[in-house]
């Protein structure tokens, strides 16, 4: 796909992607469409494969700059950007022939997380929700060590009750999902089936509904 902007026409693919050196936030949301009308609310599904635009926002300023970063929605209609550098930016969701009737503006200072950053796709536009998460500083609610680790992860469980923990790639694929009850205190979850990298834990649960970075070694 590629994108407008003035006059400059942007392959989106070759967008070098953020990496550890260009900084420590993340954003992420999800992204449904509905077959319909927006107002008829209609049964969402998740829009798979479909792009996000991140867009640096000068200061003191409304307007949208220059295309930073690009991620498309995996199966599940989930987008990652992960190293987000600090800054202002503007979420622009890249469906041909549909107009954006609202965007998510968001300010990352630091080592911080962004969630809920969701949008619905219908025949009508695109339309932002509001962030169903406030930016929280990372290991503030949910713990998980050794990281980096050989695969055995341990958790520090808020609360007793029924958790779901869902692993991503970096490229925002679903890796695999855990659904588990705990009990509370410390539980374990193990990839070292998994290839090296970094993922994306997204876990909800009782008292928490978090993201986490995990690198297995």
């Amino acid at each position: 796909p590629d994108f407008n902007t003035n006059t400059t026409n942007i392959l989106l693919s070759e967008i070098p992607k953020f990496t550890s050196m260009d900084g420590s936030g993340e954003l992420s949301g999800f992204i449904s469409t509905e077959e319909g009308t927006f107002l008829k609310g209609t049964m969402a599904q998740p829009a798979k494969k479909t792009g996000v635009i991140l867009l640096g926002k000068a200061k003191k300023s409304t307007m949208a700059g220059e295309v930073v970063a690009y991620v498309e929605t995996d199966e599940q209609g989930m987008f990652v950007f992960n190293y987000v550098p600090d800054g202002d930016y503007i979420l622009v969701v890249d469906v041909a022939g549909l107009e954006m009737m609202g965007t998510h503006e968001v300010t990352i200072a630091g080592n911080q997380i962004v969630s809920g950053l969701n949008y619905t796709v219908s025949n009508e536009g695109i339309y932002a929700g509001w962030p169903s998460a406030v930016s929280i500083p990372e290991n503030k609610i949910l713990n998980i060590w050794p990281n980096p680790g050989d695969g055995r992860i341990m958790m520090d469980m808020p609360a007793s009750g029924d958790y779901s923990v869902r692993i991503y790639s970096t490229d925002g694929r679903l890796i695999r999902t855990e659904n588990f009850r705990s009990s509370g205190g410390v539980t374990t979850l193990d990839i070292t089936g998994e290839y090296k990298g970094l993922y994306i834990l997204k876990m909800e649960g009782p008292e928490t509904n978090t993201t986490r970075k995990y690198i297995k070694k």
